[in-house]
């Protein structure tokens, strides 16, 4: 598995973003508005990552696993705050983060977890019919869901 370092702008959130999900965001606070100013002039994207329960405020904790994000239909506000989508990219994993911005910056490696896309993950049977209308919504993926069992695979 070859894999790939870089520097990544991280936006902690109490939310878990997929790849191929988008999620509006309002950003108000100076910080992320600094890091976004800061991916437009550079043309990169952030990483949205899960903070750890009990993390302080200005002091999240991140889950080392997170979501590459390109920002679209990008507006600006009068006072500063901006509105975007964020369109999940692909997952990286964290090798280490620091606070040398006044946001949270890491070190992220892409292509992670290959064998854990190859295994076979359970999921309740209860789950399967949600699961299959979002496997309908998903047109760019398919899925091999069993009739009769609580697994499904990813293609």
């Amino acid at each position: 598995m070859s894999a790939s370092a870089i520097e990544l702008p991280l936006f902690p959130l109490n939310v878990v973003l997929f790849p191929g999900v988008v999620l509006p965001l309002h950003i108000f606070e100076p910080r992320y508005r600094q890091m976004i100013a800061d991916c437009q002039v550079d043309q990169r994207p952030f990483g949205i990552v899960l903070a750890q329960p009990g993390s302080e405020p200005l002091q999240e904790i991140p889950y080392s696993v997170g979501t590459m994000v390109e920002i679209r239909d990008l507006h600006s506000m009068e006072d500063g705050r901006y509105v975007l989508m964020a369109m999940g990219i692909k997952r990286f994993r964290i090798l280490s983060h620091h606070r040398q911005k006044p946001y949270l910056s890491g070190l992220k490696r892409t292509r992670i977890l290959a064998r854990a896309c190859r295994s076979r993950q359970k999921i309740s049977p209860s789950l399967l019919p949600t699961f299959s209308r979002f496997r309908m919504s998903r047109n760019n993926t398919s899925w091999n869901l069993p009739r009769q069992s609580n697994v499904y695979t990813r293609k």
